[in-house]
């Protein structure tokens, strides 16, 4: 009777017993400026036998405590573990999956997008449109080029990034090539002889230098276009495929 009434209120003690040693180092502190919890262990660790003896006589009351509890808390788990609770973890679960697969869905719809884009840039060049339509599509496909970083892995990220410099790159050079030919003719219209005449300590004309950097523009826009031709809408389709395929969205991947 006295070991169960002692079990029952044992939290109260320990908490009576933490409270009056905790007031009574405070109190010798203040009166004597002395620190008992540092002079206490100090002699712990010069009487060395105090703490396994002290284990030794608490340890029975100590294991039968927990066993008790140990005991209850498996009564109360089996007892909460009722249908009502097998339904409702079965409904977390759907609920779980149904969430997972909504995001795996919306995913694959955002990299699909960016897919689009990145085919309707890629096809634009390779049909060889015009420099408005090419860089139209440049202005719709960079911005998701950016969010693609936390789309895609590495390979695609490449390969899209690849996409959008090759296609820039080739605005850039026939915008070169424009204004070039557009100042030759305006050159040549005005009759300057200054266009052809090679200056003093220039080894080339105005109108020599402005024909070689047509060459060198045109021959970097033919390299860009057979990079373009190399390339297969089949294997750019392939490097996507994991990332956008809906059809296997009710089973569990590792891929999101």
């Amino acid at each position: 009777m006295i070991y169960t009434n002692l079990l029952d209120n044992l939290p109260a003690i320990i908490g009576l017993l933490i409270a009056g040693l905790w007031l009574i180092h405070k109190s010798i502190f203040i009166a004597y400026r002395l620190d008992i919890i540092t002079e206490m262990f100090s002699w712990l660790k010069q009487k060395s036998i105090i703490i396994p003896s002290l284990l030794f006589i608490i340890s029975p009351f100590v294991s039968t405590s927990i066993f008790e509890i140990s005991v209850e808390n498996v009564d109360n788990f089996i007892k909460a573990f009722t249908p009502i609770t097998c339904v409702a973890a079965y409904i977390a679960y759907q609920q779980y999956q149904i969430n997972r697969q909504q995001l795996r869905k919306s995913l694959s719809e955002k990299r699909l997008e960016i897919y689009v884009l990145a085919m309707t840039l890629f096809t634009s060049v390779q049909m060889n449109n015009s420099i408005e339509i090419i860089q139209d599509k440049i202005n719709s496909y960079l911005p998701r080029l950016f969010e693609a970083e936390f789309l895609f892995g590495e390979e695609v990220n490449q390969k899209l990034r690849e996409i959008y410099d090759k296609a820039n790159e080739l605005v850039i050079l026939k915008k070169i090539i424009d204004e070039t030919n557009k100042h030759g003719k305006e050159q040549q219209e005005s009759n300057s002889s200054e266009w052809y005449n090679i200056n003093e300590g220039d080894i080339k004309s105005e109108a020599q230098r402005n024909g070689e950097k047509l060459n060198i523009c045109t021959k970097q826009i033919k390299e860009i276009r057979k990079w373009f031709e190399v390339q297969t809408p089949s294997e750019i389709t392939s490097l996507f495929y994991p990332y956008i395929n809906l059809s296997n969205i009710g089973i569990d991947k590792n891929k999101n």
